[in-house]
């Protein structure tokens, strides 16, 4: 996922280039999205967004906090490898 400020950034300048209304914003935002973002998007509750200024103040923030927790759950899971691959050698310091 590239830089979440610099999506949003992006997707303005180019609606604004083009016109369109505050709605059309909200619309249209969604077509830009995919994996870990798009999940995000649709987790929010309907009626979460009022308007295309108030989703661009949660939109960083919220989106940032879902890759932290992907991150979070990629080490447990490489712990967890780590941990069955080293099981049956004993202690790291009884290895040669």
């Amino acid at each position: 996922m590239e830089d979440p400020e610099a999506h949003l950034t992006t997707f303005h300048t180019q609606m604004m280039l083009s016109g369109g209304s505050d709605a059309v914003y909200c619309k249209m935002f969604v077509s830009t999205l995919q994996g870990t973002a798009l999940e995000w998007f649709v987790s929010l509750s309907n009626g979460h967004i009022i308007n295309f200024q108030q989703f661009s103040k949660i939109w960083a923030v919220g989106l940032l906090i879902v890759i932290l927790i992907e991150q979070e759950r990629a080490i447990g899971h490489l712990v967890v490898i780590f941990n069955r691959t080293t099981k049956d050698r004993g202690p790291a310091y009884l290895r040669c």
